[in-house]
């Protein structure tokens, strides 16, 4: 039964696995593969990068793509062009986002904060500067507001990327379970062969001593009959 147990759940998430992975690789993407699978995002905070670009995730790096991104490199704040940092307390998104190059202006223009700061700190922001939350808030520079009703398709992307990676940790857990429940199993297999290997053997010495007892017992009774027969006769000599 453990093996059993183990064997199904191991099953489900491989089984989850692969739709999930099939889900993400769809077909026609080889060619100009969207920014987004080259992004990673701590989990949890999927919903804010989505907000913060949006469908631009899912233009491509390649210059060839009649849409993608190019790479200008980050900002060169000494040339004292604009004051880059964003509002008290909010955090650049770039501290949660892993990506290419190219997205790095976007995300040092880019802060976090907890959904009841946005408005607040709206009007502080500088012209590209935008705030997003954790759930998918965003307040924009130019006054533009987007609430958390929806998350993008590039939010609900990330995410399942992020469960995609759990998965396939909890798949490897699960496959190494099985495999020492599978261990157990035929330790228990061949201990039980063995028993009965043994039990069988116990059973034929247990008839082998039966046979001899009952020709002993023969024996002794033949013995014993052909003394009293002995006996008669001495005595009727007598």
């Amino acid at each position: 039964e453990p093996l059993e147990a183990a064997e199904r759940e191991a099953g489900r998430l491989a089984a989850e696995v692969k739709a999930l992975g099939d889900l993400l690789n769809v077909e026609g993407e080889g060619l100009f593969p969207p920014l987004v699978d080259a992004v990673t995002v701590q989990s949890g905070y999927e919903a804010a990068l989505g907000a913060a670009l949006g469908d631009d995730l899912q233009a491509p790096l390649d210059n060839s793509s009649p849409h993608h991104w190019r790479d200008l490199g980050a900002f060169n704040f000494e040339e004292g062009e604009f004051d880059p940092n964003l509002p008290d307390g909010a955090k650049p998104l770039s501290d949660f986002v892993q990506a290419p190059s190219a997205l790095a202006r976007r995300l040092a223009m880019t802060g976090l904060v907890f959904p009841d700061q946005g408005a607040a700190l709206q009007a502080q922001l500088k012209p590209g500067q935008a705030l997003v939350s954790p759930r998918g808030d965003l307040w924009r520079w130019d006054g533009f507001v987007a609430s958390a009703e929806a998350p993008s398709a590039s939010a609900i992307r990330l995410a399942q990327r992020n469960r995609l990676a759990a998965l396939e940790i909890e798949a490897e857990q699960a496959r190494e379970i099985r495999a020492g429940r599978f261990a157990d199993y035929s330790t228990a297999k061949d201990a039980a062969q063995t028993a009965r290997d043994a039990l069988r053997a116990a059973e034929q010495d247990e008839r082998a001593a039966e046979q001899t007892l009952i020709k002993a017992q023969d024996m002794a009774t033949r013995a014993a009959r052909a003394a009293a027969e002995r006996a008669s006769q001495l005595a009727s000599l007598e």
